[in-house]
């Protein structure tokens, strides 16, 4: 029949932002988890901007937000993405990008970035530069969510910047740090990332305030299964030049 679709499959993805913790069964849940040391709390600072989708497809990036493609805020997420690479490997950008381009092709994922700029609105204050966070890898084929493992090679091996992340094997540990934060209007990044940092496992560095300011809009707290490979590679990270 002409015109059929005989096959279709996702191009960009992401999932729901946030997911309120629950009540005291779901809390119970968590405490659970930690005990028994089957997963870990990462604590990510929260990027805040325009959403930024990307895939790979044809050996060219597939590029959209969050409800099209071609339009100003996919564009200007492919123009900051492609600076980046220019900035950080000006002889060799193309072929850095084009390494990039092709590990999303051939792992079938979908990148979701927050394009923070201070051109597209106000977002928790204005950032000291235009930049890319990638703040979440998905898998095309199953729509999931892969291990921060996934942000921490693309930070190693494409100088990308993804979230500051804050590992933590006990829930007592952060939650003592958020009981002190918590209504604390004036604290400042700064201040918030030590005091998490000295109760953590593990940190993942970020430089936020050179890309953005001491204003810190908040944390996205998730539990990830505990494994030797995150392990490893949450001990050896470190900030993106």
């Amino acid at each position: 029949m002409a015109g059929a679709i005989l096959y279709a499959e996702p191009e960009a993805v992401f999932h729901t932002k946030f997911e309120n913790a629950g009540g005291p069964e779901q809390m119970a849940m968590y405490q659970e988890m930690s005990e028994a040391g089957t997963h870990m709390l990462v604590a990510a600072i929260k990027a805040s901007g325009s959403l930024f989708l990307a895939s790979a497809r044809g050996g060219r990036l597939v590029c959209a937000s969050k409800n099209s493609m071609g339009s100003i805020y996919s564009d200007a997420g492919h123009y900051t993405l492609v600076r980046h690479f220019q900035l950080a490997h000006p002889a060799a950008w193309r072929a850095k990008y084009d390494r990039f381009v092709r590990f999303l092709q051939d792992n079938n994922l979908s990148v979701g970035c927050e394009l923070v700029t201070g051109c597209f609105g106000d977002h928790a204050a204005h950032p000291a530069t235009e930049h890319l966070v990638v703040t979440a890898v998905l898998d095309r084929r199953s729509l999931a969510p892969l291990s921060p493992l996934m942000l921490i090679l693309l930070q190693e091996e494409f100088g990308l910047v993804i979230p500051g992340m804050f590992f933590f094997r006990s829930l007592a540990a952060f939650q003592e740090v958020y009981a002190r934060f918590r209504w604390d209007v004036n604290a400042e990044f700064s201040s918030i990332a030590s005091a998490l940092a000295a109760q953590a496992w593990r940190v993942v560095d970020m430089p936020y305030v050179a890309l953005h300011s001491e204003n810190l809009e908040g944390l996205v707290v998730s539990w990830v299964p505990a494994a030797p490979l995150l392990s490893a590679a949450a001990a050896t990270s470190a900030a993106p030049p």
